[in-house]
């Protein structure tokens, strides 16, 4: 069967979360050693050498490290291996058909108008695919067309080959590899744009505060015709967006279609443009007890520690007596930054274990630079995964924080990033991680201490695009749905929550996001782009006091305590309050579209 392959969706938005999903190291001579940035890779069409496809080069390097790293080699299963590598390359090439017979151990490959079969019946181990696979590669380099991407076959076959290890492991090619490293470095070369295909053109949907684009007056709305010399009505969006990367310092031509005027040729000194991964903000409310630190974690990048720490000073000088950390739809990100984010709240236990096969390496925290006294809530959602799990889960199993939404998405192992002569990277799933009390929530998640469900009711009860929602969702897409999936020996049955409060959904909210705009921050229209690829752009006006971040703030206020349970005992009749009050209001929403929900006299 074919299938898309995951790194082809990496970084493109929350709806490719599953690709999304991150917990990174890098290789170190001891083995599970410090996360640090991966170093930037070369740009696809930096490489002007003729690929050598026979060479294996790419995918023997992977077989290697497969075998040196691999979490779990049950796993590898060297015939499948072949069979996913060559539908991968049909998927990904159009000059190739693929035609396996697995029931006579042959597989029939055409190029163009050529045919050849192929045994398998000798592939018995990683070194026997690897032959057998230079001799179909070099019948299907022969027969290519003149100048075809053959690097796209070998990342197409290494893709193929790794989809049957686990969901997370995966080949980026340099384009994806170099996304990668704007994710985790936080900083980058650009003009300071989020750009989109409005009408099939390529239009702003707004520039950022304080960058290039923003200080040349580009308006939401224009739309860019040409840069520098290219025309772009051929450019899909994630091109233009690489057109408009570059080094700091140098020129970029952009030509502006804007509405009542004649086209404009703006010229833009690109600059070092910085994306923050943590969004922060002081919550007061006039005579309704102390104030509190909001702190949104979009990713952990490699300064997502030192901005969470330095928005807590400032907000902690301001008067902040309490934090409310948002991982709603954080996908995830590097390893050392979960371990450090913890650090600043828990000053002992063990915040994270990694396991390998008999290899264990425990991260313990430390008392330094850390607040244990004021009260948290961590907030959390289907989206939320791997590396916010970690974080979750450390500051909830030690006592430290009440945990406030829905299960998190469940992804338990961690990756390692291999960087490649070429520019790629292999992205390797070599351990799983644990959270404290040596538990697994590897197609589990977090379960939150207070989980939240949304009621909705409809503006009309006769309107089909409506629909009244008034029970849990029976289904979450989770790690468990995912293909290839791994389990876990560490993972138990999750505890119920301590509470489950329905609630009537805001329809504004509703509305947003009925029209693709995620509701916390999470999705992005797949349609859209930015050269300096972030989701906003930290403007404090775009801040929506949720129903989420409002009942923590109602329980960090009332009931403000440093340990979970004690908060959670506390918080109990507020609760109940609560839930009685969602009744009160659920009642007079159906009345109004002429529901009755009173009970029989």
């Amino acid at each position: 069967m074919r299938r898309q392959l995951s790194s082809n969706i990496l970084f493109v938005g929350g709806a490719a979360i599953a690709a999304l999903l991150l917990t990174i190291i890098r290789p170190t001579p001891q083995g599970l050693g410090d996360v640090v940035r991966a170093a930037p890779g070369k740009a696809a069409d930096s490489i002007q050498h003729k690929h050598n496809l026979r060479a294996l080069k790419i995918f023997n390097l992977t077989l290697v490290r497969i075998r040196d790293r691999y979490v779990d080699p049950a796993r590898i299963a060297p015939k499948e291996m072949l069979y996913e590598a060559l539908d991968s390359v049909q998927f990904n090439i159009p000059e190739v058909l693929v035609h396996p017979s697995r029931q006579n151990d042959t597989v029939s490959i055409t190029v163009n108008d050529k045919n050849k079969v192929f045994s398998t019946a000798d592939v018995d181990s990683p070194w026997r695919l690897s032959g057998k696979l230079k001799s179909i590669f070099g019948f299907i380099e022969v027969n290519m067309n003149p100048g075809a991407d053959l690097a796209r076959v070998e990342y197409s076959a290494v893709n193929g080959m790794l989809s049957t290890l686990d969901p997370h492991s995966s080949l980026l090619d340099p384009d994806l590899a170099a996304e990668m490293d704007v994710n985790t470095s936080g900083k980058f070369g650009g003009l300071g744009i989020l750009i989109g295909m409005r009408d099939r053109k390529l239009t702003v949907i707004r520039p950022f505060k304080n960058t290039p684009a923003a200080a040349a007056g580009i308006q939401p709305g224009d739309h860019i015709i040409q840069i520098d010399d290219e025309i772009t009505e051929n450019l899909s969006v994630t091109e233009a967006a690489n057109r408009m990367r570059g080094k700091p310092g140098t020129q970029i031509v952009l030509t502006i279609d804007r509405k009542n005027t004649s086209p404009l040729t703006i010229p833009l000194i690109r600059a070092s443009i910085r994306v923050p991964s943590v969004e922060s903000k002081l919550l007061s409310k006039a005579n309704a007890g102390a104030n509190l630190g909001y702190l949104k974690i979009k990713q952990f990048g490699a300064t997502t520690t030192s901005e969470v720490a330095s928005a807590m000073k400032e907000m902690h000088a301001q008067g902040a007596a309490g934090w409310i950390l948002d991982l709603r739809s954080n996908p995830g990100g590097l390893l050392e930054q979960a371990i450090s984010i913890s650090d600043l709240f828990v000053g002992s236990g063990t915040i994270v274990t990694t396991v390998s096969g008999s290899r264990r390496e425990s991260r313990r925290a430390s008392k330094k630079n850390t607040d244990g006294k004021l009260p948290v809530a961590v907030l959390i959602n289907g989206n939320s995964a791997s590396a916010s799990e970690i974080v979750a889960g450390a500051l909830k199993n030690l006592e430290r924080s009440i945990t406030i939404g829905s299960r998190s998405f469940g992804k338990g192992s961690v990756q390692i990033l291999y960087d490649n002569d070429d520019g790629s990277k292999l992205k390797l799933t070599i351990a799983e991680y644990l959270t404290p009390n040596d538990l697994s929530i590897q197609s589990v998640g977090i379960i939150p201490d207070i989980e939240l469900t949304r009621m909705l009711v409809p503006t009309k009860n006769d309107s089909p695009q409506d629909t009244l929602r008034l029970l849990r969702p029976r289904l979450a897409y989770s790690e468990r749905d995912l293909k290839a999936s791994l389990r876990s020996k560490y993972t138990k049955k999750p505890a119920a929550p301590d509470f489950i409060l329905s609630y009537v959904n805001d329809r504004s909210s509703y509305n947003r996001s009925a029209k693709g705009r995620a509701t916390n921050g999470g999705e992005r229209n797949p349609t859209e782009a930015e050269d300096i690829v972030d989701q906003d752009d930290g403007n404090e006006a775009e801040f929506r006091l949720d129903y989420e971040i409002e009942l923590a703030s109602e329980i960090l206020r009332k009931v403000p305590r440093p340990n979970r349970s004690q908060m959670l005992r506390a918080a109990k009749p507020l609760l109940a309050q609560r839930a009685s009050q969602e009744i009160n209001k659920l009642s007079k929403e159906l009345a109004a579209i002429h529901v009755d929900w009173t009970g029989p006299s």
